[in-house]
């Protein structure tokens, strides 16, 4: 997939109906898809330094980009 493609960033997709507000992920879709795609899970097991999940946002996306 090349890099330079459109990404539809979704935040804070609940993954348990019903569930607690931290239950959730974002999504990173390119636009548009026109066949199979690839998927990368990054599971994060600890806290986030910053109290906040975005601040890992640069290094998740340099891995991406030298993954593709």
């Amino acid at each position: 997939m090349p890099v330079d493609k459109v990404y539809v960033h979704e935040f804070d997709v609940p993954y348990v109906a019903g569930g607690d507000e931290k239950q959730a992920l974002d999504l990173y879709t390119p636009e548009p898809v026109e066949e199979a795609t690839a998927v990368i899970a990054f599971i994060h097991g600890g806290a986030w330094r910053s109290e906040e999940h975005t601040s890992e946002l640069q290094s998740l996306t340099n891995l991406v980009c030298r993954l593709l």
